[in-house]
Order: structure tokens, then sequence, then C-alpha cells
């Protein structure tokens, strides 16, 4: 025993010296155990790290792609306007042209009669 460090003693100083060591020694094993709960702690703190930042820039392009909609909801709503003022347009166009067939058959007709009467 004087080799190994522990000077000869009684029995008594033995199993003190012994239980001193394995008391080190479960204290020991719990820090490890500790910081082996620390550890896990820490990659599950960066796993739910990298989580959110995957969710806010999910969020990022969600943003983009409603203002996008509302982009494209106003051309076409804007389209829209533009048929229903085309449409508006062509029916005007249309009974203006027959406003114009007309004039002109009612001009035909006073001219005619004018120079019936004048004969």
């Amino acid at each position: 025993m004087a080799a190994s460090g522990i000077a000869a003693g009684s029995l008594s100083e033995v199993y003190s010296i012994a239980k001193r060591i394995l008391l080190r020694a479960r204290d020991g094993i719990e820090r490890l155990e500790r910081f082996e709960s620390v550890q896990s702690l820490c990659s599950n703190m960066d796993s739910l790290w990298r989580s959110i930042s995957v969710k806010s820039k999910y969020a990022e392009q969600r943003d983009r792609l409603k203002r996008a909609q509302r982009k494209a909801l106003d051309v076409l709503n804007t389209v829209g306007l533009s048929n229903s003022v085309l449409r508006l347009i062509e029916r005007r166009n249309r009974v203006d042209t027959w406003i114009k067939y007309m004039g002109m058959i009612a001009t035909i007709v006073v001219l005619y009669l004018f120079i019936r009467w004048t004969r």
C-alpha cells in the first residue's frame, strides 16, 4: 500500500479513504452526466434556433408572395376594368355606327324629298 501513495494504516482509515474516493468518483460521474445533459440541451437549442431561422425565412417568403399576389390582383383588376371599359366603348361605337347610318339615310330621304318638292 505504501507504493500506491496511501500510507499503511488501520482498516478504518483505508475504508474512509476508499469511501472518499468512491464519493469523489460518484460526484465526478454526476458532473459528467450533467455535462452530457447540458451538451444535449445545447444541441437541442441549436436545432431549435435553426428551425426558428427556417420558419422566419418561410414567413419572409410568404410576405413576398402575398405582395406579389396583391400586385397580380391589382393588374388583373386593372385589366378587368380595362375590359369593361373596352366593352362600353365597343357598345358605344355600335350605337354611334347605327346613328351614323340612320343619319345618312335620313339625309338622303330629306334630299330626295327636297328634290321632288322643287321640281
